[in-house]
């Protein structure tokens, strides 16, 4: 079916299933909703926008060939082949299917009107068996999905069975997609969230009461580059990149209804019983305290392989152990004398770095809290003295030093931004002229001076800080506004995305379309032509977001170095771009007084608007913000890859 689309892709790369240069050719396709089931393209039936179409290397790996099917789902991509023989390829084309979709039957008819993929893995090549890649129709390769409800169901995280449970929210305008999915809104109001979902994301939160207390917003460096990777990124909900001066930009990332957490994978079963046949057993159990509140709760894993010493009164090691896979340990003793004491001490476990004991004697009920110094060793004990030959409630918590690093200075963009949120902004310091202009909750700080991105917060502070400052105006704010859908609307190519605030400082996004999200990307300064992917200290997670928006805001500067920016934002919209599910819109940013804040007297986040005034579709995940000046542009450089340029703005005394 050569629809306008496929035209389009042929036009374009001036080919029609030719071979080109150096053994190239180009692919174009077209991936589609067959309604019927047919296995045909029948007039009507539409293409489904954000399928990723990838080739495969000889051996099954993703190369770096790449393709994601625009809003009409029309897809190209210029296709550099293995040598084999006269040209012939070893490569296949696979395309990925969306959740609750499965692939019609193949090769039903025309090879123009037909589906042209396995049903069985979505593949076309030699190494499929299917159509010779050498035959020039075959680089016509079409894909014709059906919704399948039972496949939906079994591809559900469970997570995302939680918001299909969700209540039905308030009716909202639903953007067309094109593709027959069902569609799932949240906002932009606040009755249209339903309790435990989050409105700066759309997506459900483990502990609802989190939604209640003020975002925190923490000023992260990731320039230079030494202080990469950033660290907590994974769960933030919004993230604001901005410029501050000598080509160096900032991160403000904001923290709510969702904190950093350790992860430890460990066992909360029984272990080990306790040995018989001694006069005395001591011992319990080694824990990792994954809520940090310094007791034993219900389902906290045990810590295992943690060496264990019992000392006499000269600690003089008496007996050794390790603990068991679910903590367990234990030391039987005979023949004990009264008055004679013991120690026991606990060492480093081989699967936590940078741990730490937590408090000791923090409840009046032994059997649930932590019997140690922060050295990890207990105080001495005579076992005679017990009531009981069997002592088992000596029990050690230890939790991991798990801190946001890199947090830096503030700056007057900050608050231009935060008021928006009633957020509560954590610096490390400020220049005076900064301070005077900026609100802050807390301070983060450093013991190394001669590392600049060795100001820290542990992450156990983050909902201290936001609790103890959830009173008055910003007690359970209002951070409603924007509207979230599972489907996008129709919008053009965006797949790729470079920022440049300098040439050693440049962002860029690249649409995953398996995760549904953008891989975010900087440039290396040493090798300004080459990127390296972003990754979350604290998880090694790479970072991925679900919308990515640019939005264009008049910078204007308070010096003449042009370190201290205020940007024009107050009661104002301005030019915005969005980018998700590998497509972009044109759109609107707004923070103009709409009848809640005019009745209230109150802020709510920054708003996103379509060219209408009407909310836009956000995906439902983290959102990143790049910010660059008013008269930037931001301009389609290719098909499918957008480039924004910002222009530093000059000082006028």
């Amino acid at each position: 079916m050569l629809n306008k689309g496929k035209l389009r892709a042929l036009l374009l790369f001036g080919v029609l299933g030719l071979f080109l240069s150096g053994c190239t050719v180009a692919i174009i396709g077209f991936v589609w909703s067959d309604e019927n089931g047919n296995g045909i393209q029948d007039p009507g039936e539409p293409g489904v926008p954000g399928v990723q179409v990838r080739v495969l290397n000889s051996d099954g790996t993703p190369s770096s060939q790449t393709a994601v099917t625009a809003a009409d789902g029309t897809y190209s991509i210029v296709w550099n082949l293995e040598l084999c023989g006269s040209c012939i390829p070893r490569n296949v084309i696979e395309v990925v299917p969306p959740a609750g979709y499965v692939f019609t039957a193949q090769n039903k008819g025309d090879n123009g009107l037909d589906s042209d993929v396995d049903p069985a893995n979505g593949r076309i090549g030699a190494a499929g068996n299917q159509n010779n890649p050498a035959d020039p129709s075959s680089f016509d390769v079409d894909a014709g999905l059906i919704f399948d409800e039972v496949a939906l169901v079994e591809e559900q995280t469970e997570e995302e069975q939680v918001a299909t449970n969700t209540p039905t929210p308030t009716p909202t305008p639903e953007p067309s997609t094109g593709a027959g999915l069902e569609q799932v809104c949240y906002g932009p109001d606040p009755d249209d969230f339903p309790a435990g979902i989050s409105p700066l994301t759309g997506l459900p939160v483990e502990d609802p009461s989190l939604l209640d207390l003020r975002p925190v917003f923490l000023s992260i460096s990731i320039f230079p580059p030494s202080v990469r990777p950033p660290t907590g990124l994974d769960v933030s909900p919004i993230i604001y990149e901005l410029y501050i001066g000598d080509g160096d930009t900032r991160l403000m990332a904001g923290f709510h209804g969702e904190y950093p957490a350790p992860l430890f994978d460990g066992t909360s079963g029984d272990g080990d019983p306790a040995p018989e046949g001694f006069d005395f057993v001591l011992g319990d159990r080694v824990w990792f305290d994954s809520n940090g509140n310094h007791l034993q709760d219900d389902g906290e894993p045990g810590v295992m392989d943690v060496p264990v010493s019992l000392l006499d009164s000269s600690f003089n090691v008496v007996q050794e152990t390790t603990t068991d896979p679910a903590g367990k340990f234990y030391f039987g003793l005979n023949d004990v004398d009264p008055n004679t004491e013991f120690q026991i001490r606990f060492g480093a476990p081989p699967s936590i770095a940078d741990y730490y004991w937590v408090n000791k004697d923090m409840s009046s009920d032994d059997a649930i809290d932590s019997d140690v110094t922060e050295l990890g060793r207990t105080d001495l004990f005579d076992p005679t003295d017990f009531v009981s030959s069997e002592h088992l409630n000596i029990d050690a918590g230890m939790r991991q030093a798990y801190r946001i690093e890199g947090l830096r200075s503030g700056r007057v963009a900050y608050q231009d931004l935060q008021i928006n949120y009633c957020g509560c902004l954590v610096t490390a310091g400020a220049d005076p002229t900064v301070a005077a202009q900026i609100n802050t909750c807390a301070s983060a700080f450093g013991n190394d001076p001669n590392n600049i991105g060795g100001a820290g917060l542990d992450v156990t502070q983050l909902q201290a800080v936001a609790s103890n400052n959830s009173r008055g105006a910003c007690s359970q704010p209002n951070l409603t506004g924007n509207l979230f859908c599972t489907q996008p609307p129709e919008g053009g190519l965006g797949q790729q995305l470079f920022v440049e605030y300098n040439i050693n400082n440049i962002s860029h996004f690249v649409y995953d379309g398996e995760l549904g999200a953008y891989v975010w990307e900087k440039n290396i300064p040493s090798d300004n032509e080459n990127y390296e992917v972003m990754t979350d200290r604290l998880t090694g997670e790479t970072l991925t977001f679900e919308n990515v928006i640019v939005m264009l805001v008049e910078h204007t500067s308070q010096n003449s170095a042009n370190t201290i920016i205020n940007l024009g934002m107050d009661f104002k919209s301005g030019e915005a771009f969005l980018f998700r599910n590998g497509q972009v819109y044109e759109i609107l940013w707004s923070t103009v007084s709409g009848d809640y804040e005019q009745t209230t007297g109150k802020l709510r986040p920054v708003r996103f608007i379509d060219l209408a005034g009407n909310p836009i579709a956000l995906a439902p995940g983290q959102v990143f913000v790049e910010l660059i000046n008013a008269s930037d542009s931001v301009q389609e450089t290719s098909p499918g890859i957008w480039m924004a340029d910002f222009d530093a703005p000059s000082f006028a005394p």
